[in-house]
């Protein structure tokens, strides 16, 4: 399957004589970024579910690299500048009712795949082992990385997850509601279905100004809500993974906002249950966000952890 590069802002392309830094996985082509210098090993960083590089904080990165680390971000398959599935449509709900169901989806892509994608960030790289940090989704296309092939990750953090056990890390219902409307190409109203939802999954740190630039950069990069369909059907299908969770041998840190309304602190009980040795630390008023008020303390917890 070729990248659909019709669809990607000409701002995003900076000098045409110039490659792009794509990693190929299969047959489908990653955007990825690199910066800082390796002077104490190579942090990857897996974003959410529907969410681009360019939603990492740059004051996330930074605190990384200031510390020494080489800091790794990229476009998941199906998001930003990296290949589309559009030829593969999708009805979350039908998914969903089929997996209650027990039959069989058919879908373009699991978990599996997205984790071998992460893998072929890293060869494109040249890194052998790397720090994942992985965010929501990411953190669960980390954890899947850290038990399929341990000898690449140096360690693993996962931010506000879970584990896939339908009895942890709920989202509320009007959470659910709003995440389930009706993709829209319109500009204004897509930003304010971004805000509408990030107004209550960030909580009490939501800050509608840093919001809506968020949701302006995001959207003017590359807007593709369709991938975000796919990518939530993906998760679904993965199931729980909690008997898999068992096999991570890589030392393990489990951050989770206990204000979450997107994905419970009850997923990242769960998942440090899961992980033998795993050490769980809880942020008091922090949601489904990394907020600038908090960044120092996450920051701390992350780099004492990477050691």
């Amino acid at each position: 399957m070729e990248a659909i590069r019709d669809q990607r802002p000409l701002w995003a392309l900076p000098d045409t004589l110039c490659p792009m830094p794509y990693a190929t996985s299969g047959s489908i082509e990653l955007y990825h970024e690199t910066t800082g210098a390796d002077l104490r090993g190579t942090v990857v960083m897996i974003a959410g579910l529907g969410n681009q590089l360019v939603h990492h904080p740059p004051a996330w990165i930074h605190g990384f690299t200031d510390a020494g680390f080489r800091v790794v971000t990229f476009d998941n398959r199906d998001v930003g500048l990296s290949t589309y599935f559009d030829d593969h449509p999708i009805d979350v709900r039908m998914v969903f009712a089929q997996l209650v169901q027990g039959m069989a989806v058919s879908l373009p892509y699991q978990m599996q795949d997205m984790a071998r994608d992460t893998l072929a960030v890293l060869d494109a790289v040249g890194v052998d082992r790397a720090h994942l940090v992985g965010v929501s989704m990411g953190g669960m296309i980390a954890q899947t990385v850290a038990f399929t092939v341990p000898e690449r990750v140096a360690s693993l953090t996962s931010i506000m997850s879970t584990t896939g056990d339908p009895g942890v890390g709920q989202a509320s219902p009007d959470i659910q509601n709003v995440m389930l409307q009706a993709p829209t190409a319109d500009r204004e109203e897509a930003i304010e279905r971004t805000l509408d939802v990030v107004s209550i999954t960030w909580g009490r740190h939501y800050d509608e100004a840093r919001a809506r630039r968020m949701a302006e950069i995001a959207y003017d990069r590359a807007h593709h809500p369709e991938g975000a369909a796919r990518q939530l059907a993906a998760v679904l299908a993965d199931g729980d993974r909690t008997e898999r969770l068992r096999a991570v041998t890589a030392s393990t840190l489990v951050l989770h906002g206990e204000d979450d309304p997107f994905v419970s602190v009850t997923g990242g009980e769960a998942t440090a249950d899961a992980i033998s040795g795993a050490r769980l630390v809880t942020i008091p008023t922090m949601g489904h966000d990394l907020p600038p008020a908090l960044m120092d303390d996450l920051h701390a917890h992350v780099l004492e952890h990477l050691g």
